[in-house]
């Protein structure tokens, strides 16, 4: 996976073995996305699970930014046993922020 902020995530998937023992991969820009950046939480370690509208889930662990396509997500913040549900919009090139001490979901102006 290759992330760049503010674009879809380019993912290619390969296989490397005896009878393809070297691989090449062809990056290609991906289409504009919107971010959403966890603020203010004191975890270690943690999770961000994106579920949207048709039900595809995208989970990270232990990063605080995330570049997605637009639209409505469920997004789902685990930490040290405990759950986090909000609901989010992602609007192409808008970051939303969550800030975890206040609970509190907004956008942040460029």
């Amino acid at each position: 996976m290759i992330r760049y902020r503010g674009f879809i995530d380019f993912e290619q998937t390969f296989t490397i073995d005896d009878s393809h023992p070297v691989c090449s991969i062809t990056y290609s820009q991906t289409e504009p996305a919107g971010v959403c950046l966890v603020e203010n939480h004191n975890f270690r370690k943690w999770k961000l699970s994106f579920t949207d509208s048709s039900g595809h889930v995208v989970t990270f662990f232990n990063t605080n930014t995330v570049s997605l396509k637009p639209g409505a997500y469920s997004v789902n913040f685990s930490a040290d046993g405990n759950c986090f549900i909000n609901e989010i919009r992602i609007d192409k090139g808008k970051t939303i922020v969550y800030d975890f001490t206040r609970n509190s979901i907004y956008e942040r102006k460029n």
